[in-house]
């Protein structure tokens, strides 16, 4: 006891075993071990020497209450901390202990009772604002509990646990700028946490911080976190922030380090298919399913690397045993899809690619697959009018073009202009050209934004319209007060079903014949002016 006053830890918590172990019945002994047990957080050394005791006093009802509270054992721990305020009824300690045991148990308003008085009397108490900040988080009272948990940031009892809540709180208020700062102060404290790690990555790739998110990853990585789950998220987030070589690279390294963790094989057999490393793919893919052949997704990694080599046979195959496993994994679908479409068994194709689309509605490549397959089936209204979904997939080569117009719905419009902007690639812009003759028949005034290198091209080829480059920021011609309304080219065909129904059953019949004469559009070249040569300098 000398020792222990004298602030000589160590020393007294040997004296105390010792004395333990020559006296294990002696109940003063039991309880002094216990007390040092408790002052080194050995929760369940203390709660064992606890047990040998015969009659508790407040102070071993406390100390019970507080290492089964530690252990988990919430139920058991409210019962300890009653039992000891039932010998002091207004000792501080064990009447928040209570609360926050009542809180573990899912008592949230037994706990409200108890802890919201005491929090007014002691505001700046980090224990009660955490408990408090957790117990309106599980309420949903989202706002309540961001001020609380902000009242523990200073402190340092609850900090890295704080300032996780705290970022998911934000990203639950739909902040994702505001929960960044605290998930990466979370990852600070703590790499080896995945909730911290996986938030502040998600956050950062929604916000479009990409650099930032490259040095987080990396960062992260460098300290060796002994994680799976965080190296495998890295190459998600390393294929966001910097593309398919650092993702690959990472997850590598990270398939060395747990080679017998078929999740990371399968995401690195999915980089692979999207890098078309199909060979390299295959093999990932088969080492993951060796460790489980039951794994639904890595059958469907393995179709894709298949098909990528035009072993659809084989490819069909995988995705059918993934279906067997699995019967709703959407993107196994998506796969036969793709299959029966390069079979040209349209009807079969279309249906994959619904079923894909209702077991996932936010599949962004199944909604453009489905475009195309009804596209290529000969049904041009839904097909078109599916198309417009292609802005919702973030690889779409081209970006909304921010114009204030409203969008045009097809209408005739007899007093104001219509603003076309193009998008993809030149060879787009050409073909979606061909819908020019049908776009005057609803306006006589069309201004339309292409790339530079066709304005002069589609001047010559359309008189009557206007063309105006491409350029950022935008060309003041373009917010002209006459055009009310504005579309992109892809949106164009949609409007125009019929007439282009019209033309297939008008041109179909001669569309085996040697020479097709049919309505041309016709582009324009630079005249020229060609002469013979003397054969001499030819």
């Amino acid at each position: 006891m000398a020792l222990e006053m004298a602030g000589r830890a160590e020393e007294a918590f040997a004296a105390y075993l010792s004395l333990r172990q020559k006296n294990p019945t002696n109940q003063k002994v039991c309880e002094k071990y216990a007390r040092s047990l408790f002052g080194r957080d050995e929760y369940e050394e203390c709660l064992l020497a606890l047990n040998d005791l015969e009659d508790y006093a407040f102070d071993t009802h406390y100390m019970r209450g507080r290492c089964r509270l530690e252990l988990g054992q919430a139920a058991e721990a409210v019962a300890d901390f009653r039992e000891a305020l039932n010998l002091r009824p207004t000792y501080p300690q064990a009447l928040k202990s209570l609360g926050q045991g009542l809180a573990r148990i899912g008592r949230l308003d037994e706990a409200l009772a108890i802890l919201v008085p005491m929090q007014v009397q002691k505001p700046e108490d980090e224990d009660i604002n955490y408990t408090l900040g957790r117990i309106q988080y599980d309420r949903g009272e989202l706002e309540k509990a961001r001020d609380f948990l902000a009242a523990v940031i200073p402190g340092k009892m609850h900090q890295f646990e704080a300032n996780r809540q705290l970022g998911i709180i934000h990203r639950r208020l739909g902040s994702d700028a505001d929960a960044a700062p605290y998930l990466a102060a979370a990852v600070d404290l703590k790499a080896d946490d995945f909730t911290s790690f996986d938030q502040l990555g998600e956050a950062l790739s929604t916000l479009g911080r990409h650099e930032e998110l490259r040095t987080m990853v990396i960062s992260v990585l460098d300290k060796n976190p002994d994680n799976p789950s965080i190296w495998n998220g890295a190459g998600v987030f390393l294929g966001t922030a910097e593309g398919s070589t650092l993702s690959i690279k990472y997850t590598k390294k990270a398939a060395e380090k747990y080679p017998d963790q078929p999740v990371i094989l399968f995401n690195l057999a999915h980089l692979m298919n999207e890098a078309a490393l199909a060979e390299e793919s295959e093999s990932c893919a088969m080492l993951a399913l060796l460790l489980k052949p039951d794994y639904a997704k890595a059958w469907n990694a393995l179709c894709v690397s298949y098909c990528m080599r035009y072993k659809h046979a084989d490819g069909r195959k995988a995705v059918d045993r993934a279906l067997l496993i699995n019967k709703n994994l959407s993107t196994a679908w998506l796969n036969i899809g793709v299959l029966e479409r390069s079979a040209r068994r349209f009807t079969e194709a279309i249906a994959a690619n619904r079923h894909s689309l209702h077991l996932n509605s936010k599949d962004t490549t199944a909604q453009v697959n489905l475009a195309y397959t009804l596209l290529m089936a000969g049904e041009i209204e839904q097909g078109f009018r599916q198309y417009d979904r292609r802005w919702d997939n973030p690889s779409f080569p081209s970006a909304r073009r921010p114009f204030p117009q409203k969008l045009w719905e097809g209408q005739k419009l007899p007093y104001h202009g219509l603003l076309i902007y193009m998008e993809q690639g030149m060879g787009d812009e050409i073909m979606f050209a061909w819908y020019m003759r049908l776009v005057a028949q609803k306006t006589s005034e069309v201004l339309v934004e292409c790339d530079v290198r066709l304005v002069d091209l589609f001047k010559r080829s359309f008189p009557n319209f206007k063309f105006v480059a491409r350029i950022q920021p935008m060309a003041p011609i373009t917010t002209a007060k006459n055009l009310r309304y504005k579309t992109p080219s892809g949106h164009i065909p949609k409007h125009f079903w019929s007439e282009l129904r019209q033309h297939q059953n008008n041109v179909w019949p001669i569309a085996t014949r040697p020479i097709v004469r049919t309505v041309p559009i016709r582009l324009t070249p630079i005249p020229t002016t060609c002469r013979m040569l003397p054969l001499s300098r030819i």
